[in-house]
């Protein structure tokens, strides 16, 4: 059940932003069409569910992300997720798939960095702060010109760790 809260809830806000957006405004190309445009700046936060080394226990995270397109559909930047005994910072880099107009947006997405242990923490699992990378990818739904709700799949490994993260959580393009 632990697995299908994020799906169920995902389920639920496509439900209510599909109503929201009646007024049909991603057939507006010129509203969207700079959403990934060289220069634009996108924050997303997020909640993870957490499977750790593949087992079926698990906790829940905290994901929060800033980048910046440096070519089009091509985004970099740093990213942290964590709890109160594990925290990893990393760089990103995300590649977006499909029409910039389009309402769903697939990609995929790399990382590199560190992560940081409370030694003393049962999270922690007997590893120590050590180098992280991770790999991913999902689909963004935008419910506005500017704003989407995303799923995303993240696994991350380090020399004594890995974990798969299930995401569920929402995007806001600055310009």
């Amino acid at each position: 059940m632990r697995v299908l809260t994020p799906l169920i809830v995902l389920g639920l806000l496509l439900s209510i932003t599909t109503l929201a957006v009646a007024d049909e405004w991603y057939l507006d190309k010129s509203t969207v069409a700079k959403r990934f445009d060289k220069g634009t700046r996108e924050v997303s936060v997020a909640g993870a569910y957490v499977a750790e080394d593949g087992s079926l226990d698990s906790t829940w995270n905290l994901f929060a992300s800033y980048g910046v397109f440096v070519a089009e559909r091509v985004q970099v930047g740093i990213q942290w997720w964590g709890d109160e005994d594990v925290q990893s910072v990393a760089g990103f880099g995300t590649l977006h798939f499909g029409d910039a107009t389009s309402q769903f947006v697939p990609f995929v997405s790399a990382g590199a960095g560190y992560r940081f242990l409370d030694a003393g923490s049962e999270n922690a699992r007997g590893a120590d702060d050590d180098f992280v990378y991770s790999v991913g990818g999902g689909v963004k739904y935008y419910t506005s010109p500017d704003s989407s709700v995303f799923l995303k799949y993240m696994f991350a490994e380090s020399d004594d760790v890995d974990d798969d993260y299930v995401m569920l959580g929402i995007s806001k393009v600055l310009h």
